[in-house]
């Protein structure tokens, strides 16, 4: 069976269970691009999507209009003429916890509670995370917590072209040894060039780093996302610079006194 031929079967059978269960149809509208931005990490022995509760929100209010046409249906209370902000956010609890109850998704916790090793503040998004208990899994109108996809996210156009491109490039990689010269050197080159690119970026890095440090005592990075893997690949640039000695209340700690850094005793904070 071709895949446009599965895909189409895939789209009619979600079109048929979305028409008879508005928190499946609902679930096929979050998992897309109108839904919250959800994330990889490693939940205990399984590989999983998730996202903040706090993204639902603020997806869902962007939205309004995906809330007025489930949120009756789910709930059974029909919409307000004029909702208010609270009673949006009453709204967005409600469809959340259904979906929560009927199991589309289950709330999860980060593994690690405090920020690793040399950072002073944790990751917006973990890569590790394990379920809390049956009792603490409740959708929480604060939007704080993770939340864990168990619905698979439906097929789509993008996702057979992208597989159908990846074994393309697989195919053009077991050709390179029969590609003419010229292309192996422009391959050698372009990656000559990439090397060469993120020495001198690691240089300029460590040299403003000891400058900044060794006149004021600060931890100042520049790309200082550049090394990390627990960023998306479209986040390592951004932002271009950043101090790595504050607080989450925005305070600078651990600096170290003039004479102590010029006199070698860099282990005492002021």
């Amino acid at each position: 069976m071709s895949a446009a031929k599965m895909e189409s079967k895939q789209a009619s059978k979600e079109a048929n269970d979305a028409a008879n269960d508005p928190a499946r149809a609902l679930a096929y509208v979050l998992r897309g691009n109108k839904g919250p931005e959800a994330r990889s990490a490693r939940l205990e022995d399984s590989r999983v999507d998730y996202f903040r509760g706090k993204d639902l929100y603020r997806a869902l209010k962007a939205r309004p209009e995906i809330i007025d046409e489930y949120a009756p249906k789910l709930t059974g209370v029909p919409t307000p003429t004029a909702p208010t902000e609270k009673d949006r956010n009453k709204q967005i609890t409600a469809m959340g916890q259904e979906l929560l109850k009927r199991g589309y998704f289950v709330k999860c916790d980060r593994v690690y509670k405090t920020p690793r090793p040399g950072r002073t503040k944790r990751v917006k998004f973990p890569k590790f995370l394990h379920q809390v208990p049956r009792t603490a899994q409740t959708f929480t109108e604060d939007g704080e917590g993770f939340y864990s996809w168990t619905y698979d996210q439906p097929m789509s156009w993008t996702f057979v072209i992208i597989s159908f491109l990846v074994a393309f490039a697989v195919i053009l990689m077991c050709l390179f040894p029969l590609s003419p010269i010229w292309f192996k050197k422009l391959i050698l080159y372009f990656c000559l060039a990439i090397l060469g690119l993120f020495f001198v970026i690691g240089v300029v890095r460590v040299f403003v780093f000891a400058v900044v440090w060794i006149v004021f005592g600060r931890q100042f990075w520049v790309l200082p996302n550049i090394t990390s893997d627990e960023i998306p690949i479209d986040e390592v640039f951004t932002p271009m610079w950043a101090f790595d000695d504050l607080d989450a209340g925005g305070n600078v700690v651990g600096k170290i006194p003039a004479l102590n850094r010029l006199g070698g005793g860099g282990n005492a904070p002021a």
